[in-house]
């Protein structure tokens, strides 16, 4: 099946991909895929939209096979498999056109009963070629669980402390409350790394 983006929004990617380091947020989710696989036990796994995000290393341990697929990537724009234990989707749903989350949402779920999902729920800070906002799609957290359950009837919205995004998971997880535990981990890190940083910076600022 060919992409169910319009040849003409992908082209924004792919100038993009052409000149940039683009779409490699998938590794903030690396624990939370590695918990997933753990519970499912799956064969395949599928990084539908993976940008430029390599994930081989981190799931390489777990026996799986790992498939890329990016049309807007020429290596990888071709989607080399008709079925997918597990799919993940991390940060892309807020790229896709209005008019294009229906048919995309109904390709991913021919694919697999299993996806995660993680959004944005807010403007992104990328500017297209064409001179709009990178997520053209922008909703809340539980807007995109309707809409998602309209193709994946069992998604759940998980917690999560990390601001302006939705995390998804389309069946009735046992890992779920490790994967939010991991998740809040991830945000407090985050954020102590952050205020170590600025701790640095203020003190070299005041010994100048």
């Amino acid at each position: 099946m060919s992409s169910p983006i319009s040849s003409e929004h992908i082209q924004q990617y792919q100038a993009i991909h052409r000149n940039t380091r683009y779409g490699v947020s998938g590794y903030k989710f690396v624990p939370h895929i590695q918990l997933c696989v753990l519970e499912l036990r799956p064969a395949t796994l599928l990084d539908y939209g993976c940008g430029q995000t390599d994930m081989t290393q981190a799931v390489q341990d777990f026996g799986l096979e790992l498939h890329r697929y990016d049309p807007a990537i020429p290596a990888i724009s071709t989607l080399a498999i008709n079925r997918a234990d597990l799919v993940v989707n991390t940060d892309v749903l807020e790229h896709i056109p209005e008019e294009g989350i229906e048919p995309y949402l109904k390709h991913i779920a021919s694919l697999t009963t299993h996806a995660l999902f993680s959004i944005s729920t807010c403007l992104a800070q990328e500017i297209l070629p064409n001179g709009q906002n990178a997520h053209c799609s922008v909703k809340e957290p539980e807007e995109w669980l309707q809409i998602i359950r309209q193709h994946f009837p069992q998604s759940e919205l998980l917690k999560t402390s990390r601001r302006n995004t939705a995390l998804i998971l389309t069946w009735k997880s046992k890992a779920r409350p490790l994967i939010e535990l991991v998740d809040e981990h991830y945000v407090l890190r985050r954020r102590a790394e952050k205020l170590s940083i600025k701790r640095i910076l203020r003190r070299l600022i005041g010994k100048k």
